[in-house]
Order: C-alpha cells, then structure tokens, then sequence
C-alpha cells in the first residue's frame, strides 16, 4: 500500500494533477487500472483532507463488452467508496475498419464530451507504467521517437484536460494493490485485443528484457528523457 501510493503522491506532487475542491470525471474500463485509480483517489482525498467531487464514467462500446453483470459489480464497487457511475454510449461509424485506435479515439471524445458539458476540471484516465514504456516503444517501431503518454495533457483548445495519476506505477504493483483489499477483477470481453499494435510493443519489451535484464530501467530512463518528464 504504501509503495504504490507513495508512487502516486509523487507524480501528482511533480506535475500537480489534482487540486483541492476540483471536480474529477474518472474513466473507468471495468479493469483493474481504473477502479484502483478510484481507490487512491479516495485515499488520496481522505489523507490530504482535501475536498475532490469524484464521479466514474463508463463509455460503453459494442466491440468491446464488460457483461450486466461485472458492469452492475462495478457500479456497486464505486459505490461503495461514494463514487457514481455514469454509463456513456460510444460508437465508430460502420464506414471505418474497427481498430483499438478508432475504440480509444471514441472513448475520449465521449469522455471529453461528458466532462465539457458537465464542468468537470480534469479527465483522470488509468494508464500505468506499462502503458508509458508500451507507447513510447510503439512511436519507436512505427514512427522513429519515443514520444509516449504524458502525466497532464490539455486538448481541444485548453476545453479538457486528462491526468494520468498511475503512470509511473507498474501493472504488477497495482494487481497486488486491489488483490490485498479484495476487490474484485472483472473480464473486459474484447475480439480484438490480440490484434493491436500494443502487442507488438510488449512483446518485443519482454524480449529484450530476456536478452538485458536492465532494458526496461535504461528504456525508462530514454522515455523519460525523450519526453522530459520523471515518470
């Protein structure tokens, strides 16, 4: 516990990705990265002392399906910890081939939509560590840079601004996290997981790593440097 909300605190002491009194719009997938985002926002909230007016929102798209049932355990989890749950609809039009890229393009604008029309200060999304090295190695492969996720970003002309809070913390830490206070992990049923240039990334990252146990540090330390940031 400690670890992991020590590595939160500290990214959101460097690049102050939430205030106090803010109004967070958090976007949940069903997975375990943004309902322990949630978690430690509430922890976070409760430690500080500051105020924060939390709300979830859910984009529900028809490729990629999280059953009645996990989505119902979802709503009651966030419940739980006072967090509502709104549930958006999202759609890529029959014209375009489906992609993840097209699935996440949507789900930010529906994200972005939402928080415009409600005065939502900030889009928390759950990314973690993995997701930084994946898009950095991802913009290597196809594009020659490490350009990669940032921990603040504001887009459409200063009308949203998404944090990312997890960045700097690695997908096995936050599993531990939510498995040693028993919440539960949910199935997001998704064809077209597989078929991502996602996959490429990682499995290439787990291949060096095989090859210099210090590559996914020293890979660290070159996206960090690329895109000067201390994630």
């Amino acid at each position: 516990m400690s670890s992991i909300f020590s590595a939160f605190c500290r990214l959101n002491q460097i690049y102050q990705l939430i205030a106090p009194d803010q109004k967070i719009l958090l976007a949940v997938s069903g997975g375990i990265d943004s309902l322990a985002m949630a978690v430690l926002l509430k922890e976070y909230q409760r430690a500080s002392g500051i105020n924060l007016d939390l709300q979830a929102a859910y984009v529900r798209m028809p490729q990629v399906v999280l059953s009645e049932k996990d989505l119902a355990t979802l709503t009651t989890v966030l419940s739980g910890i006072q967090i509502q749950l709104k549930v958006i609809s999202g759609k890529v039009s029959p014209k375009d081939i489906f992609s993840c890229y097209l699935c996440a393009k949507e789900r930010r604008k529906q994200l972005s939509l939402y928080a415009n029309r409600n005065s939502f200060a900030a889009v928390a999304l759950g990314h973690n560590l993995e997701d930084y090295l994946e898009t950095g190695t991802m913009n290597l492969i196809y594009h020659g840079t490490l350009e990669s996720l940032q921990p603040r970003q504001v887009l459409f002309d200063g009308a949203v601004t998404f944090v990312r809070p997890l960045l700097g913390i690695p997908r096995k830490h936050i599993v531990a996290y939510l498995k040693g206070l028993n919440y539960p992990v949910l199935k997001i049923q998704c064809s077209y997981a597989s078929e991502n240039k996602r996959v490429v990334a990682r499995q290439l990252i787990r291949q060096m790593t095989a090859l210099q146990r210090g590559f996914r540090k020293n890979l660290r330390s070159a996206t960090n440097y690329w895109n000067q940031l201390e994630v």
